[in-house]
């Protein structure tokens, strides 16, 4: 609820007593793209039961007036569009926490809003195993380093193919996920 002098209060209810993370996320459109130009900050660990109640958990958003700019290609430097960009503070230099992340454009290019700081940028494409990620860091004044997180994406040679279904139909918008078990992490997801 926004009231008359800017600030907003806000209710939750929850079930039973225990311990609860509370958070801010950003509300995204269809498009992927975030609504609001903010910083989420670390969500909060509480206890909420019946004899501490309320709880009082007061947030405050950061401004994102910079930002990271790149674009993803295929091996070719063909332009890959609605490739998923994700931004998050590099926990080596930060102890900030929050995401932000964008989709790739019709020519492979992504804006994230961000504030100043120390962040790893990854770039993921449906279907393709991608463990590629880039640091940049964002200064108060000045350009970035690098100037733009310039992704090339190479289709891996080796794949998983299958069908989804109901053991008779065939299920439609599945999402399907593939996760590296041995020699770290590496991940691809595909739509059916």
């Amino acid at each position: 609820t926004l009231d008359a002098d800017g600030s907003t209060d806000y209710t939750l209810y929850v079930a039973t007593d225990g311990y609860y993370s509370v958070g801010i996320d950003k509300w995204y459109s269809s498009n992927g793209s975030a609504e609001a130009d903010f910083l989420s900050p670390a969500p909060q660990y509480i206890y909420a039961g019946e004899d501490v109640s309320p709880v009082d958990v007061d947030m405050t958003l950061t401004a994102a007036d910079k930002f990271i700019t790149g674009s993803v290609v295929n091996e070719d430097g063909t332009a890959i569009a609605s490739a998923w960009i994700s931004v998050s503070p590099d926990h080596t230099k930060s102890d900030s926490w929050f995401w932000a992340g964008a989709s790739t454009n019709k020519d492979g290019e992504f804006t994230v809003p961000v504030a100043p700081g120390n962040y790893i940028v990854n770039a993921y494409v449906l279907g393709i195993y991608s463990n590629t990620n880039i640091a940049v860091s964002v200064p108060e004044e000045g350009d970035n380093n690098p100037v733009s997180a310039d992704f090339v994406i190479k289709q891996p040679d080796i794949s998983v193919t299958g069908q989804i279904s109901d053991g008779t139909n065939p299920i439609e918008y599945a999402s399907v996920s593939c996760w590296q078990a041995e020699g770290g992490w590496s991940s691809a997801w595909a739509m059916t």
